[in-house]
């Protein structure tokens, strides 16, 4: 078996950092975050506690990653809208239907981001 190259473990590490973040998403939502420990957040996700803490240094900074790809997300929904040559009422009726789709689409997420 060949080496792994810098773009396999790229996409690797790319893959526990998302099913990290999906974990403690889903538990912050449900217990909320000071109910929630490092250990049942790498539990969750099927990985040790060490590997999360290769990832990331804290809990907190799990949950500011969590933040900042939700704000991520709600600029390029709102970029869309805003920069598209349509009416005005068009924009915000996009943004709003857009909106209400993400929160169908992740209820978890939202459930965290309004807590």
């Amino acid at each position: 078996m060949a080496p792994k190259t810098s773009k396999q473990f790229a996409e690797i590490r790319q893959k526990s950092q998302e099913k990290i973040e999906a974990a403690a998403l889903e538990l912050f939502a449900e217990q909320g975050f000071h109910s929630t420990s490092i250990t049942a957040i790498a539990k969750a996700a099927g990985i040790s506690k060490g590997l999360l803490y290769n990832y990331y240094e804290s809990k907190e900074a799990l949950l500011h990653q969590i933040i900042d790809r939700s704000m991520g997300d709600g600029e390029e929904l709102m970029d869309a809208f805003l920069n598209a040559d349509i009416p005005p009422f068009q924009k915000v009726a996009g943004v709003i239907e857009g909106a209400i789709q993400m929160i169908i689409n992740d209820p978890h997420h939202w459930k965290l981001m309004t807590s």
